[in-house]
């Protein structure tokens, strides 16, 4: 009820908080045609500087009012396969139809955008945009190529970004190579939207992970990465391991071709207040629909081929425009053989109309078919027979319909609907060769009988998801404007509904994969019991542009209202910037977000302790006797595990000059509650029992009336997780030279994160100090708290030869400077706990002195400050892009041209690291018939 209450309050708000629109409207129109004269329907048309689109009908007409011709006005066009194309405006053409010709998107346009553009648009103040030129120039076989184009990130080779589990880290100063706990690291990743199409393609419904709560958050079934060959030398050291995926981890953003995408925009500051449930930032990705020509690529790699088809048909005046794509990928780890493997089909339809009336409606209706295979295949020259398979496998359906009411309190409606149903599974094998397993099946807590069995087999485990996801949003807006003064107000709604309707971890007991030592074992859960997760949202903004001493400012003010896991946030945003000097603008925003735990976060599972009392072994099997105490420890945090928060402000300045284009910001990121690992101590009063052997036959066993206490700790999952993150990018791309033909883009990221784990760590001494008799019994570590410092530069040169129909592209990143420090004291233990629970702080002397030397962490050097590396080192890559007529484009890249790879030997422990990966080389053709 309070939460339909702050929606009827922010919807009251929307309709009270402007008058009746009495403003003259200035029509514009225009017919877009190609080179050949023929219309080109769906084309979209953007009108600045106030950011209003439409989108063009079956006649190729394209309606756009604007709000005052006081200023300069320019509409920017763009059309699958077209150049984009700016025109200024000029007032005499309200009332008249210009025609409009895009030419094909090809190199020998004048101007060609090869890199990203930054950007302060109604979304953000500092997008990062990537059109379909930068797209197609970077070769990428998937999304995640494209985004490690982005400040601060690592450009990798196809073979090495496909292999391996890929989210995204969005301005942190923890790396890859960082080296720091998986809980910094997901609360990162798990906190980037994927929006396509204006739906969310949240994740939140996977469940493909082990028990957290027995495992932690890096619990996962995982490749058997020592079966394959060493990746140290080949991918570097950084690289070394592939990891599967982790439904808490974020968006794999290896599942995404980049087939029909018109445009990927990177929100890494402060978001609209349409976007929500997010931390560190948005991926949002547009298709663009309407008749295209046909288009066939195939990319080879080392061990690597991609091959894809997409076609965008004309279906006539009223039933609008179809357009599908078709995508195979097939990777291997090592040409060599096919041990570590990726296979990736992406397929879509997408089929578009539009009324050919000024306001008529706008629908799209999308399908998607998503099917990836990351396989760790047997090698014939293991014992062990080790194998890992991860499958996934979804199909969405999606409806994005719109409609100009030009209604007092409603200018514009548009609703989004999605629903996604996925198959998926993770595997693993493993031949165990040991003496005796010992099994316990009790799933309540109580002694039961288990068995004792011959350890020679063949042991699996299997998770089976089926995600359910549904997704709803609804946006409408309204505007008012004069001669000086534009203001529009939008709001809406979103719903969400995940579920998981998979058998979940499917475990053969009596062929158990792992017996823990500390007696934590793994039992079947079945997903499909598990409660449904529903979060409900709402918002409103108000946006207005308007001149204050001359000089034009542009504000955003919105207010957020989400309803996740039986919380209500509530969630303002603002932004503005202003021109203080021609084409030098100044922009601010703050905000905050929050981000609601997943459905393998709220339901872990269960933790068994299964206890030994007595285990009997005879002449026979039948005089086997395995008597154990099991403790059931329930897992269920849909009331205590509440969304995390960011708060986050950014400053900064853009200029246009006729020359270069540069945009600096500063951004301070705060994100609180983030999700963790709590420790706890569990002391069990544990039966005794006698027994006597019966000859033959099972022993005989009863309670002696005796117990013995067993000291164990185990996990669960809470709010605690602290991160500080600020730092600068700097983004310039200068214009064309037109002497050498060449252009130049530098990007500059430094960024600095300090984080700190609150939740309280219980840590067992090694085997051979743990001591029953000592009073110190476990060591309690209260807090962590870390340092990371990242800082690099991407600097590229483009020289571009239209007449050659030609683009060559050197691109070097240079790596400045990746350290982790930790204070001395975070070594060592806060405190302990005696043998009957009781918790005993430590001093900073008392737990560094060799009374206390037991409780200190394993493998304790006292190196408060760890480089990754401790030097400046480089990479340079080649890109050659040529169109052979108007039908063949021919593309060549090169990674690590000049085989560049610098050595670090660690002063500790004379281990020798590898930066960059050996060179690798790419051919991409592209076919297209128009």
């Amino acid at each position: 009820m309070k939460f339909l209450q702050l929606i009827a309050l922010l919807f009251i708000g929307s309709c009270t908080s402007f008058t009746l629109n009495a403003q003259t409207k200035n029509t514009l129109a225009f017919r877009v045609l190609d080179e050949k004269g023929q219309t080109l329907n769906f084309t979209t048309a953007t009108l600045y500087p106030w950011e209003i689109s439409a989108v063009a009908n079956n006649s190729g007409i394209i309606y756009l009012n604007v709000p005052s011709f006081q200023e300069k006005v320019v509409v920017n066009f763009s059309h699958v396969g077209k150049e984009r194309k700016n025109i200024t405006v000029e007032a005499a053409w309200a009332g008249t139809i210009r025609n409009i010709v895009l030419k094909n998107n090809d190199l020998s346009l004048e101007q060609v955008q090869v890199t990203a553009t930054q950007s302060a648009n109604k979304n953000s103040n500092s997008s990062i945009i990537f059109d379909r030129t930068a797209i197609e120039q970077t070769q990428a076989v998937s999304v995640s190529e494209i985004l490690n184009y982005l400040p601060g990130q690592t450009i990798l080779k196809s073979s090495v970004a496909i292999q391996s589990y890929n989210p995204l880290m969005l301005r942190s100063g923890i790396t890859a190579a960082s080296g720091v706990s998986r809980e910094f690291i997901m609360n990162n990743t798990f906190g980037t939207a994927v929006i396509v199409d204006g739906v969310n393609w949240n994740n939140g419904a996977d469940m493909q992970s082990l028990n957290i709560a027995k495992n932690g958050f890096g619990a996962n079934i995982r490749h058997w990465n020592n079966a394959f060959d060493d990746r140290t030398v080949q991918n570097g050291s950084i690289y070394n391991q592939y990891t599967a995926a982790l439904s808490h981890d974020g968006f794999d953003f290896r599942s995404l071709s980049t087939e029909n995408i018109e445009k990927i925009e990177v929100i890494q500051g402060v978001a609209s207040a349409r976007y929500g449930d997010y931390t560190s930032g948005v991926v949002n990705i547009v298709r663009q629909a309407g008749n295209s020509a046909l288009r066939a690529r195939i990319n080879n790699t080392s061990g690597l081929l991609n091959t894809s088809l997409s076609k965008g048909f004309n279906l006539g005046s009223n039933a609008g425009a179809l357009n599908v794509s078709l995508n195979y990928l097939n990777g291997h780890d090592d040409p060599r053989n096919s041990r570590k493997t990726m296979e990736r089909i992406n397929a879509g339809v997408m089929w578009t109309i539009k009324s050919s009336r000024a306001n008529g409606i706008r629908n799209t209706l999308s399908l998607d078919y998503m099917d990836s295979r990351d396989q760790g295949r047997v090698d014939a020259d293991d014992p062990s027979d080790r194998a890992s398979a991860f499958i996934n496998k979804s199909i969405r359906i999606s409806n994005r319909f719109a409609k100009d009411l030009n209604t007092a309190l409603i200018k514009s409606i548009e609703l989004n609907t999605s629903v996604s149903i996925g198959q998926q599974e993770s595997f693993d094998q493993y031949y165990l060769n040991s003496s005796f397993k010992k099994i316990a099946y009790a799933m309540e807590t109580g002694v039961s009988e288990g068995e004792i069995m011959p350890g020679y087999y063949l042991a699996y485990r299997r998770i089976l998801g089926e995600p359910v996801n549904l997704n709803a949003t609804l946006n409408m807006h309204t505007t008012v404007s004069d001669r000086s003064f534009y203001y529009r107000i939008n709001y809406g709604l979103n719903y969400s509904y995940s579920a998981n309707k998979g058998k979940g971890i499917v475990i053969d007991q009596d062929k158990p994969r792992f017996q823990s030592e500390e007696g934590v074992n793994d039992r079947p859960t079945n997903f499909r019991i598990l409660p449904a997760m529903v979060t409900y949202g709402a918002y409103v903004e108000n946006q207005f542009r308007t001149d204050i001493w001359g000089k034009t400012l542009n504000a955003n003010f919105g207010l957020r209202g989400d309803w996740q896991n039986g919380y209500i946030n509530a969630a303002p945003r603002l932004s503005a910037n202003y021109e203080i000097l021609p084409k030098l603008r100044f922009n601010a925003s703050w905000g905050l977000s929050y981000k609601t735990p997943s459905m393998s976060q709220i339901y872990p599972g269960n933790i068994y302790y299964d206890i030994p009392i007595l285990e009997l072994t005879g002449a026979t099997a039948n005089e086997y006797l395995y008597l154990v105490y099991t403790q059931v420890i329930e897992q269920n945090n849909k009331d205590n595990l509440k969304p995390y928060s960011s708060r986050s402000y950014e400053l900064g300045l853009s200029y246009e000059h006729a020359y270069a284009s540069i945009g600096v910001n500063y951004f301070d990121r705060v994100s609180e509650n983030g999700f963790g690992s709590v420790s706890n101590l569990l002391l069990l009063d544990v039966p005794l029992y006698d027994y006597s052997v019966n000859p033959g036959s099972k022993p005989t066993y009863w309670a002696n009336g005796d117990t013995k206490y067993i000291y164990k700790t185990y996990t669960t999952l809470g709010n605690g997780v602290y991160n500080h993150s600020k730092g600068m990018d700097i983004m310039i791309n200068t214009k064309k030279i037109k002497a050498i033909l060449t252009s130049f883009n530098l990007t500059t990221a430094w960024y600095e994160s300090y984080y700190k784990n609150n939740l309280p760590r219980i840590v067992t001494p090694e085997a051979n100090n743990f001591d029953e008799n000592r009073k110190a019994l476990y060591a309690a570590f209260l807090s962590s708290e870390s340092k990371s410092v990242n800082v690099k530069s991407t600097l590229s040169s483009i020289t571009h030869i239209p007449k050659l129909k030609m683009a060559f592209t050197f691109t070097g990143e240079i790596f400045w400077k990746n350290y982790t420090e930790s204070p001395l004291e975070d070594k060592f233990p806060d405190g302990y706990y005696d043998r009957s629970g009781n918790f005993y702080p430590l001093t900073k002397n008392e737990a560094q002195s060799p009374e206390y030397q037991h409780l200190w962490k394993a493998n304790n050097t006292l190196q408060t400050r760890v480089h990754n590396p401790d030097m400046v080192y480089y990479n340079i890559h080649m890109r050659l892009s040529k169109d052979i007529g108007e039908v063949l484009r021919l593309s060549f890249n090169a990674y690590n041209i000049f085989n560049i790879r610098p050595l670090y030997v660690d002063p500790n422990t004379r281990i020798v690291r590898y930066y960059n990966g050996q060179p690798s080389f790419s051919l991409d053709l592209q076919l297209t018939i128009k």
